[in-house]
């Protein structure tokens, strides 16, 4: 068996930032571009460069299309447990437990819905479904990042007002 030490690499580094970004989200954070739309994205991106090629099985497609859903609810879940802090130097955002909790909540509905479709060979082969969990974790912070910005306005023109101060 050959490994890919370049892709066990790169996907190690982009776990290790997606749980270091999900455990920061118990304390006030600032709300930044990144912070908005850089996490889908690194996450979107993850699950780009791990789809099985040339073509995808139609059971991943339906696997797909079902944790996101869950992605989804667990996004606007994490949203209402989310708390607006204003400050003199910008809006700060805070999750709490049940912004953790849907997280985990979250791995566990998609390590059952793998089970359901892969069976518990499905499980092992962890390399195989990756794109998977990288599109639910895109979902999840897009679908928050959407909400947010939806249920406060202000956080667009914070966004915009660290634009202009790094431009000028």
């Amino acid at each position: 068996m050959i490994v890919n030490t370049s892709h066990l690499v790169t996907t190690l580094v982009i776990v290790l930032i997606i749980l270091f970004v999900i455990a920061r989200q118990l304390f006030p954070k600032r709300v930044t571009r990144m912070t908005l739309y850089g996490l889908p994205i690194l996450a979107a991106y993850g699950a780009i460069r791990s789809l099985p090629y040339p073509t995808i099985p139609p059971s991943e497609v339906v696997e797909a299309a079902v944790t996101i859903l869950l992605s989804m609810l667990a996004g606007y879940l994490q949203t209402r447990d989310t708390k607006l802090i204003q400050r003199p130097d910008g809006i700060y955002y805070r999750g709490g437990w049940i912004y953790v909790t849907t997280w985990f909540g979250l791995l566990i509905a998609r390590f059952l819905v793998e089970i359901s479709f892969q069976g518990i060979q499905g499980v092992t082969n962890v390399s195989s479904h990756e794109w998977i969990l990288y599109l639910d974790v895109a979902i999840a912070w897009g679908m928050r990042s959407l909400m947010l910005v939806l249920r406060h306005p202000e956080i667009l023109t914070e966004v915009r007002r660290q634009r202009a101060a790094r431009r000028g």
